[in-house]
């Protein structure tokens, strides 16, 4: 008597490997481009914390000269009622000039005269750009930096928020 598997147990066996090669291949590639996206959340981590660091470096030790149309008088105004000054452009100014950092074109702009620098990296793409002016007697005013960031390589990924409080060295 020969033992040998019939034809409907061989296509069983066949159909069985075919789902399970499937499967595989599909929690693969799921794998592959989640991979992905944890690369583009750690790329724009990475550029957002490494433009507030650079703006952090360029105004610490500057005094701010304006935040939109508002000066130090109206900062400090807003700080004794509790309050500060918000904009979206930031004018500072030291022995060497003034500069002003503000949005332009999805990049974080740094005007001082000779020329426009763009802050941030070529991969970051940059939402919005909030400056907050805390102004208290008797101590350093103080600069909140607030980006909202995406990847440039991803169009219409979920954007992220980032912020940075710098101490203005200056301002008293």
């Amino acid at each position: 008597m020969n033992k040998a598997f019939t034809l409907v147990e061989m296509m069983i066996a066949v159909t069985v490997m075919a789902v399970i090669v499937m499967g595989g291949t599909m929690v693969f590639f799921r794998t592959l481009s989640s991979s992905g996206v944890n690369q583009s959340v750690l790329n724009v981590s990475a550029s957002s914390a490494q433009t507030l660091l650079a703006i952090e470096n360029n105004i610490r030790y500057k005094k701010v000269l304006s935040l939109n149309a508002s000066d130090r008088a109206a900062c400090v105004v807003a700080g004794a009622s509790g309050n500060s000054v918000q904009g979206d452009t930031l004018k500072v100014y030291d022995d060497y000039g003034t500069t002003t950092y503000s949005l332009s074109a999805n990049n974080i702009a740094s005007d001082s005269g000779s020329g426009v620098i763009t802050i941030n990296s070529p991969n970051l793409n940059v939402n919005s750009l909030l400056f907050e002016w805390m102004c208290t007697p008797g101590t350093y005013d103080k600069i909140r930096v607030t980006i909202n960031t995406n990847d440039v390589n991803l169009p219409g990924s979920q954007g992220r928020v980032f912020s940075r409080e710098i101490n203005m060295y200056n301002s008293n």
